[in-house]
Order: structure tokens, then sequence, then C-alpha cells
């Protein structure tokens, strides 16, 4: 019997042994890791598996739901809401993506809804991703802590104790280990003048793709990662010809992270390289051509859903008037627009 999710009337002995969760808190989300990598996963086929009860879930307050105007009237209403998609990745395995924005309410409950979802569906390995602000600089290889509910002998580990508020992903991961389900966390550290949430840290959000394949995880596109980085460097250089006291900070970064010991990982190439756009295309083509059959093998056909919007360009404003804010709230000053 469960709690909020909401299964389909005939779902079929469908049986997926990755899941991927993408949760987010868009005001808690440092260097918007969790967004620019679930808009890496959007690029990807998919096909809803079941949804969830919103209306206990969440605050309202403080998760507005997002009304749209359109010549003279409202339009549209968008609440908030997390639905369990069913994806293919670019080398054709399927996996599930759990994603929308994180509950407010009832995460016990919701808690016992997943682990009954990773056991009805044979779910056989969980991922979840976060980032972290810590003082790194960008000018080094964004590296990573990997935590597991297993017992693994690894050198890789940090050693020691901290506590932090937790995400609804980290209370489920906690759980998880107590019934012995694995699950694993990918934490990519996060330069502390680039962890706002509208400060995409896009060296990290790459760290994670590429570990989650080297990790047994599903192999997602990198989209316009690469590119957004390389612009990201390039800004983020002029801004420390400019200014004195940045430039000091990321040197005193520097210095500490190449003078550190500390079980952090950065992302390996164990998977071998991820695929180019021609073998993705083919992998889509072949993927399209199994199409004649509802992937969910034998769920109550639906109509086909709408196509995603998937994010461009032009969804990153003036990357450089994102970083110099940042840096102005970092040193507590105010910034010259003209600047």
């Amino acid at each position: 019997m469960t709690n909020y999710a909401i299964y389909p009337e005939q779902l079929g002995e469908l049986k997926v042994p990755t899941l991927v969760i993408g949760l987010v808190d868009h005001l808690v989300d440092p260097g918007a890791i969790g967004q620019a990598v679930n808009a890496c996963i959007d690029l990807l086929d998919s096909v809803e598996v079941l949804s969830f009860d919103s209306d206990p879930l969440y605050d309202y307050r403080a998760q507005r739901p997002i009304v749209t105007y359109v010549d003279g009237q409202l339009a549209s209403s968008a609440e908030p809401s997390m639905e369990l998609d069913l994806v293919t990745d670019v080398r054709g395995e399927s996996f599930l993506f759990l994603h929308g924005t994180e509950p407010d309410f009832h995460w016990p409950r919701l808690t016992a809804d997943i682990i009954e979802i990773i056991e009805r569906f044979g779910v056989e390995k969980v991922f979840s991703i976060h980032g972290m602000p810590a003082p790194v600089p960008h000018t080094r290889a964004a590296d990573m802590l990997i935590r597991t509910t297993q017992k693994v002998e690894n050198s890789d580990v940090v050693y020691g104790q901290a506590s932090h508020p937790a995400s609804l992903a980290d209370y489920l991961e906690f759980h998880l280990g107590q019934s012995g389900h694995a699950a694993t966390n990918i934490r990519v550290r996060v330069p502390l003048y680039m962890s706002r949430s509208d400060m995409p840290f896009f060296s990290g959000a790459l760290a994670v793709v590429r570990q989650l394949a080297a990790l047994g995880g599903p192999t997602i596109p990198l989209g316009d990662l690469e590119q957004h980085e390389d612009q990201q460097s390039v800004e983020l250089a002029a801004i420390a010809e400019q200014d004195s006291q940045f430039s000091a900070m990321v040197e005193q970064f520097e210095t500490g992270y190449d003078s550190s010991e500390e079980g952090f990982v950065t992302a390996h190439d164990d998977a071998g390289p991820l695929p180019t756009s021609e073998e993705i295309g083919a992998v889509v083509e072949k993927f399209l051509a199994m199409q004649n059959s509802n992937p969910l093998e034998g769920a109550k056909s639906e109509p086909e859903p709408v196509a995603k919007t998937k994010s461009k360009d032009g969804d990153v404003h003036d990357l450089r008037t994102h970083l110099k804010n940042s840096l102005a709230q970092l040193f507590n000053r105010k910034q010259d627009p003209e600047n």
C-alpha cells in the first residue's frame, strides 16, 4: 500500500537495475549541479512510469506555483511536483529517473514509497548527486566526495566526521543503508564564489556526469556543458585579471588544493570515452525503431507525451554579470555595473 506514489493500472513486469535521483531544491543547489545534470538527462528519450500525489508533499507558500500570463489572461499554472521516468541512455540502457522539486513534507512516508519502488522494479543501484561549497579553485580539476552504503576497500575515502542539513536524497540514502540496499552519492566540491544556485559550475557538472558512468551508472550526453565550461573559464580569467582580491583568493585556494591529501576523487575515464554524436544518433535510431510497443510492457496505453523542451544556450544569460555579482556578495561589496 503506497502513501503518495500513483502507479498505472497495468504496469507489467518492468525490471530496471538503476535509479538516479534528481530532486532539486532550487534555493539550495550549490553550483546548480543538480539542475545542470538534470538538463543533460532531459536530452534523452523518456516515458513517465508513475507520478506522485503532490498536494500533501509541498508547501505552496514556499514552493509557489508559477502562473503564465498571455494576452490578458493567465494561461497556465505549473505546480511543484515529482515524477518517475523510464529513460534510455546514449548506450541504449534503461534507467529510472526520479526528478522534480524536492518535497517539503512527509519524508518518512515518502521514503517508504521510494523503497517500495526500488524493490518492485528490482533496482540494484541507486545514485544521487549534489554540490557542496568548498574552498577550492576553478583552475583545478573538479573533485568529488563519493559516499556509499556498502562497505568497500577503497583508499579514496575522506576520513572524519561532519554534520550537515540533509536533502531528501541524503535521508533516503541513510534509510537505504539501514535496509541493506546499495546507494551511492556523488558530491562535487563547488568553489565558494560559484556556489550560488544561479551560478552553474560547469566543470563540476561535467565531472559528475563522467563519474556517474565510471561507477556503473547511466551514460548521459554532455549537451553544451563543455562549451559552457570553456566560456566560464575565459570569463573567470578575465575577472581575475581585473580583480586582485579575487585573484589572490584563487591562488590561496590553489595552494590548499595542491597540498591536500584527502580522499577526494576526480573523474576517471575507466568507463571509456563518452559516445560521439554519430554514436548517439545510431543509438537513438535503434531506440526509435523499437517503439512499436509500449516500453512499460503491459502498461495501459497513454497518448504520446509532449516532447520536453530542451535547454538552449540562451538559458544562460550574461555569465560575466552572474560571476561578478557572486563575487561582490562573497566580498560583501557593491559591484560597479559598468565593469
